[in-house]
């Protein structure tokens, strides 16, 4: 905070601490009023940080989501890219997770409010944002956790971390009801959720599961060794090819950029058991089916 204690303003600031949290040095960037919620050092040596920007309107103070990537080895620490306008002034927008991928792409998530602005009971969503590595939005992803539909529903995304399989963990809090409940909630590289793959894949049962629109065959099945699988006469020019088990854990990928409709597949690994395969394409399941493994 910046001012006094009858006039303060808050802007983004940044602390430089030694091994033993002894301050070296205290940026302040005027100009950036908000806060920055999570931050990260990148493969590349820089600092990219994500939170909230702030604006007064009719009295009320309405918040936008950042991110912003910073060189850390500039005394000034030089602005190399940054969105500060990625979505409407709202009562709960705001990023407040950031983690690196492996191939240096940035996950971002956080809070999205859909209804507030319109005097209507806040109905938020969790959003998740992929960003390359020199700040272009690649996808983003909008999520329904509410508890009590037609109240108030608060969502926060409180912590974000990489799974071993390419996915994400998120911890999530529901600001109804009271006490606050939090939740779990494991996504994989696509943006799937745990919620949707239990439903698809338990609840519903497997003869649920094989009676989607778009299914694949499959052959042998059951199967050994090798499987081929087609999903009829429309190619896809790109997409991932993945093996889940029951239980949702993807053990088997293949991303291709190729014109395909068809793709012999090696199981061999794979333990005996129940699969589900599905067929993704711009970041959406296409095509599912299922196979056993003898």
């Amino acid at each position: 905070y910046i001012g006094n204690a009858n006039t303060w303003e808050d802007y983004y600031s940044i602390l430089i601490l030694d091994s033993l949290g002894v301050k070296l040095s205290h940026f302040n960037i005027l100009g950036l009023r908000g806060a920055i919620v999570d931050l990260i050092q990148t493969k590349d040596k820089n600092v990219v940080v994500v939170g909230y920007t702030v604006k007064n309107l009719n009295g009320n103070s309405l918040f936008r989501s950042s991110i912003t990537k910073f060189n850390l080895n500039n005394p000034s620490f030089t602005i190399i890219w940054n969105n500060m306008s990625f979505d409407d002034w709202s009562f709960e927008n705001g990023f407040t997770c950031i983690r690196e991928l492996p191939n240096g792409d940035l996950i971002v998530g956080g809070g999205y409010d859909t209804l507030l602005n319109h005097n209507i009971l806040p109905q938020s969503l969790i959003r998740l944002v992929c960003f390359s590595p020199n700040g272009i939005m690649k996808w983003k992803r909008y999520y329904n956790y509410w508890s009590a539909p037609g109240k108030s529903n608060s969502l926060g995304l409180v912590s974000l971390e990489l799974s071993q399989d390419g996915g994400l963990y998120g911890t999530i809090f529901s600001g109804n009801p009271s006490p606050t409940p939090f939740i779990f909630i494991k996504w994989d590289s696509l943006g799937c959720d745990t919620d949707a793959a239990w439903c698809r894949m338990v609840a519903l049962g497997t003869e649920g599961y094989a009676k989607s629109k778009n299914k694949l065959s499959i052959f042998p099945n059951p199967a050994l060794d090798k499987i081929q699988i087609s999903w009829g006469e429309s190619s896809i020019s790109q997409g991932v090819i993945s093996i889940k088990n029951v239980t949702g854990l993807e053990v088997k990928r293949l991303v291709f950029d190729e014109a395909l409709s068809s793709f012999e597949m090696d199981v061999s690994d794979l333990k005996p058991g129940l699969y589900f395969i599905d067929v993704a394409h711009e970041g959406r399941f296409v095509y599912t089916g299922r196979f056993v493994k003898r």
